[in-house]
């Protein structure tokens, strides 16, 4: 039996949630809702007082803009906790968080993920980096579209509600607190549809760099026992690429400049290609504006 905690905010969401959610889990649950329509709590302070309420001995923390393909997937996650080394178990995550960057996704295979992401054209598009003939994959931090643990970790780990006190970040200070005691993993077996898109804007990057980092920063990179660290310098510098390509980046040359002076101080022996990408980050602004003063050339 599974108690299932929502932090509420869209009548419309709820209600195909708890739809979705009746037709597919297959075994015993109470579902917990914490009305937030009026932006009372942030999600830390909501999932607590949820989490709380709850009677089972494992709760799932989901977003409500969620639904869920795999029959009977709530027999799938008691079993992947039939493990007593297991605390925590999601449906994307890394195997590494870097000394500032992260991703779920890429062609390095840091990230495991298994969902259905709508993208802004409103379109779903199935994301999967899996491990091929496993039914999880172990990681280090997890999304928090879904977050499943036991009630005892979540008794003794809450969510941050004292830092983190609006809507971003709560996912990976949670599960990065249980990786360092448990076994954390992204279950393959389980796949659900998330209909909203990702958000990283600049209040993300202001909860980011005030709020999550201070806390972890002396403790970062963390990775799963089998990550080799010999790829670490280059885990480091795919994941700043993918940083400074997020929207929260765009025009921000400043800070970019600043993050690669960040990463050449830690890896020196990336110095010569971070030298190459502060330049063409730097130039990159000009070039588009020379081409945009070119005149024209018109056809004969």
């Amino acid at each position: 039996m599974i108690s299932i905690v929502v932090c509420h905010r869209s009548p419309r969401f709820l209600e195909q949630f708890k739809q979705s959610l009746a037709e597919t889990i297959g075994i015993d649950y109470e579902l917990i809702v914490i009305d937030n329509s009026q932006n009372a709590y942030g999600i830390c302070q909501a999932y607590n007082l949820g989490g709380a309420k709850a009677q089972y001995d494992i709760l799932c923390f989901a977003h409500e803009d969620i639904l869920f393909h795999t029959p009977n997937w709530g027999q799938n996650l008691l079993r992947h906790f039939e493990d007593p080394q297991v605390g925590a178990v999601g449906v994307a995550g890394s195997k590494i968080f870097s000394s500032k960057w992260f991703t779920f996704g890429g062609k390095h295979g840091f990230g495991k993920i298994n969902i259905l992401q709508h993208t802004v054209e409103g379109k779903a598009v199935h994301l999967e980096k899996i491990d091929p003939g496993a039914k999880a994959g172990t990681v280090v931090s997890l999304d928090g579209v879904f977050i499943a643990c036991r009630k005892s970790i979540f008794a003794s780990t809450p969510f941050d509600e004292q830092n983190l006190r609006h809507f971003h970040c709560y996912d990976m200070d949670f599960s990065l607190r249980v990786s360092q005691q448990h076994v954390v993993l992204v279950a393959y077996d389980i796949l659900l549809e998330h209909i909203s898109c990702a958000n990283y804007n600049e209040r993300f990057a202001q909860e980011f760099d005030h709020h999550f980092m201070p806390k972890w920063a002396s403790q970062l990179p963390l990775h799963t026992a089998d990550f080799d660290v010999k790829m670490l310098p280059k885990a480091e510098w795919y994941l700043f690429q993918t940083y400074a390509r997020t929207p929260m980046m765009q025009g921000k040359i400043g800070r970019l400049l600043r993050e690669s002076l960040k990463l050449f101080s830690a890896y020196p022996q990336l110095g010569l290609t971070i030298k190459i990408w502060a330049l063409i980050l730097f130039f990159e602004p000009f070039e588009r504006l020379k081409k945009q003063l070119q005149p024209r050339q018109h056809g004969a």
